[in-house]
Parts: C-alpha cells; structure tokens; sequence
C-alpha cells in the first residue's frame, strides 16, 4: 500500500509525458472506434482531456507529481477534497445540460466557468482556514508554528486546520 501511495499519480499524471500519453490514447482509440482519419484525429482531444483530468488532481491536497519522472515534487494548490460532491455535481450538471442541448456550447462553457469560480471560492476558504491558524497560533503564543489546512468533504466551509511547533501538533 505504501508503495502505491508513492508513486500514485506519478508518470501517469506527468505534463512532461502528457504528449506521449495522449499518443498512446489516441492510437488506442482509433483503433477501437475505427476512426476512418486515423489517431491524429483524435490526439488534440486525447491531449486536453489528459491535462484537464491532471489538472482536477493538483487543486486536491494530495498533488500530482506533473514533472515525473525526473522529480518526484507534488504540485498541489489543497482547495478541494479529493472527492467533492460540489465539484463532481457541477460537472455531472454540465454533462446533462450538453445532452439536451447538444447543439450549443453554452453549457460547457457555463459548467466550466462555474468549476472555476467554485475552486476560486474554495481557495478563498482556504485561505480564511490559514488565518484561523495563525490567530490560534499567535493566541497560543506558538512561535514559529508550521500550518497547514486541509479540506473535508461535503462542504467547502469544513477545513481542518493544523498548528505545530517543535514541540506540540493541534489540529481543529
């Protein structure tokens, strides 16, 4: 388990192999849907899809190793819960709105727009969850104190908030 926890989205979520990974889906898909035009047809969507997919992983507090193979660093920017009810329903609302109307863009472009709004919102959350923390350090008299939040899952406004120093962890 530990060795999967370290390499998980390692090289697959890498924006250095992203063109490699995009080729091979390509190719793969091509191949079964029986593109008459070949996998160049579908590369570009192969390659988007890729990046936004590893883009959802590095706004969670676990991260994503996008320069994998050659650093193993997680770029995380830890706004959203690994699995957010919010931020999946925004998308499952944006889906269902391009069925119905599957001729316009509009709704892709507003369940976007709206994705991005929420994880701004969710960033600006975070950032009151670190003030708590250093309100609650200082009140503490804790100095230097090392903080880090955390987001929980169902609401954006449930943040665990982590306060150390050398010689004590509080978390709230």
């Amino acid at each position: 388990p530990l060795e999967y926890m370290m390499y998980h989205r390692g090289v697959t979520h890498s924006l250095i192999l992203l063109p490699l990974w995009a080729l091979l889906l390509s190719w793969l898909l091509a191949w079964i849907l029986r593109e008459p035009r070949g996998w160049r047809a579908l590369y570009g969507v192969s390659a988007l899809s890729l990046g936004v997919h590893i883009a959802g992983d590095v706004i969670t507090t676990y991260g994503t190793m996008i320069f994998a193979p050659f650093s193993d660093w997680r770029a995380a920017f830890g706004t959203t819960f690994i699995i957010d009810l919010w931020f999946s329903s925004i998308i499952l609302a944006g889906l269902a709105a391009a069925a119905i109307l599957y001729r316009s863009r509009w709704p892709a472009v507003a369940a976007i727009a709206v994705l991005v709004a929420y994880v701004g919102f969710q960033y600006l959350q975070k950032e009151k969850a670190f003030e708590l923390g250093e309100q609650y350090a200082r009140a503490q008299g804790l100095s230097p104190a090392t903080i880090a939040v955390h987001p929980r899952p169902v609401s954006p406004y449930n943040w665990t908030i982590f306060v150390s120093d050398a010689e004590a962890l509080t978390a709230f």
